[in-house]
């Protein structure tokens, strides 16, 4: 709680912060329900509670993530869990009891790309291979989720969204929408040397560049059939006319 105190005029205030810190509790036995798939070990070696540690809200969240990705490499998609506190007889000692709810493991079906209007589908499938998310396969979430984070590192996309679709029994659709983002850049100036007189700069680089779309005329460019994007290459041309003498 807080108090406050104010000088005679009131024109001044203390302020003063009274914390109550309680019981600090540590973790006397640890318990494990609803693990089919895996055993106790396999589970516990997933995070990092141990006998004697301090009981942490934050160590509690981060062990039930360690457990859902252990669960998602191995396609359990909706896989749930929850790490719950039980008090003791002794003071300032908890039970954490683990509770898993498995659900069902899904293979990968097929993947769906949405969003993509001047990408191909191929430059962003190229870096879900790179991570194993491929159709065929389990559906692993971990390995979906570093192809969202590859493909938003990639210089093309700003927001990239996997999730999975359909209502199969044993296979689960991956849609992955993306949200394309300004690839390219143009920069031109120029400058004025005692030596050289006048002197230009220009500049193009393109992060999303597709050498095989390269337009043959301006219409062909302004239509964007072939507008020389889509392709998830890197291309940079510079230009520095100027006179020597």
């Amino acid at each position: 709680f807080v108090n406050t105190f104010f000088n005679e005029e009131r024109t001044r205030v203390r302020v003063e912060f009274v914390i109550e810190e309680g019981i600090l509790y540590t973790i006397a036995s640890i318990h494990f329900q609803g693990n089919n798939t895996f055993t106790k070990e396999e589970v516990s070696n997933a995070f990092s509670f141990e006998l004697g540690d301090r009981y942490k809200k934050k160590s509690k969240v981060l062990a039930e993530r360690s457990i859902k990705r252990l669960y998602g490499k191995d396609g359990y998609i909706y896989c749930d869990v929850r790490i719950d506190p039980e008090f003791t007889e002794e003071e300032g000692q908890v039970a954490v009891v683990v509770s898993v709810s498995e659900g069902t493991a899904f293979q990968l079906g097929k993947i769906y790309i949405q969003g993509n209007n001047q990408t191909q589908d191929k430059v962003a499938r190229r870096d879900l291979d790179r991570v194993g998310f491929t159709p065929g396969g389990k559906y692993d979430t971990d390995a979906a989720e570093k192809g969202r984070r590859r493909l938003s590192g990639s210089g093309i996309f700003d927001q990239v969204v996997i999730e999975p679709i359909g209502d199969d029994e044993k296979s689960r659709d991956a849609l992955v929408t993306v949200q394309e983002k300004l690839t390219g850049m143009m920069t031109f100036g120029v400058g004025i040397g005692s030596d050289n007189g006048i002197a230009g700069q220009f500049s193009l680089r393109e992060n999303n560049f597709d050498s095989s779309r390269i337009p043959s005329t301006l219409k062909e460019y302004m239509s964007g059939k072939r507008n020389m994007r889509g392709g998830g290459q890197r291309m940079e041309f510079n230009f520095q006319p100027g006179r020597r003498e």
